[in-house]
Parts: C-alpha cells; sequence; structure tokens
C-alpha cells in the first residue's frame, strides 16, 4: 500500500523471490544437524508448511496468523501516523510548509525518530 501511495503513475509489481522448483523459497533457517525449514511465498504456503509440521496445531497456527494479519494493520496505522505531516503548516497540512517541528527522539517518547522540518 504505501509502495503505491509514492509511486509515479503505475502500481509496483513484485517479482517472486525463489524458483518454481523450490516453491517460491524466500528465506531458509538451518539450526545444527537438522534439515533446513524452508519459508515459502504466501500465505497459505506458510499455514501449510506449519500445519504438515504441526498438523495438531491447525487451529492455533490459523489463529496466530490471524491475529498477526490484524497486529500488522494496526502497526500500519500506528506508522503511518508517525509518518505523516504533523502540526499546524498549510491549511493542506503539506509537509514542506509546515513549520511546527517534530518531537524529538528520547526514550520517554519512541524509540521512532522523526525528522524536524
Amino acid at each position: 500500500m504505501l509502495f503505491d501511495m509514492v509511486s509515479t503513475g503505475s502500481k509496483v509489481e513484485w517479482k517472486k523471490m525463489g524458483t518454481e522448483e523450490d516453491g517460491f523459497c524466500y528465506d531458509e533457517i538451518k539450526l545444527g544437524s537438522e534439515a533446513p525449514w524452508k519459508f515459502r511465498a504466501g500465505e497459505e504456503n506458510f499455514i501449510a508448511d506449519l500445519v504438515k509440521e504441526f498438523p495438531e496445531e491447525e487451529e492455533g497456527i490459523r489463529e496466530y496468523v490471524r491475529l498477526c494479519k490484524r497486529a500488522n494493520k494496526k502497526a500500519d496505522m500506528y506508522f503511518y501516523g508517525k509518518v505523516s505531516a504533523r502540526g499546524e503548516g498549510d491549511k493542506n497540512n503539506n509537509s514542506a510548509t509546515n513549520t511546527r517541528s517534530s518531537p524529538r527522539c528520547s526514550p520517554s517518547t519512541s524509540n521512532l525518530c522523526s525528522i524536524s522540518t
């Protein structure tokens, strides 16, 4: 969504990582001598791979994914709010003409920093 908002004139098209042969694996983790755990692209692949390893946990796995998506949407709104223009600026709240400075970084306010305008 963010890339759609900042792209000029055309929608960003993502290329799949990995290959068809590896199930479009975009990352893998190897612990000790165990076979690597491959992360395949796509929500349903993620769920299917976990259910294959933990079949008795399918309901919990699906609930985990649902909660992750919910948290991600909430985080999106939080971060979009952090990067949007603040203050009184012009009537369109254009950050280029916004003269009010953003909060400085401090442990008491946030771990995220804004650049003052």
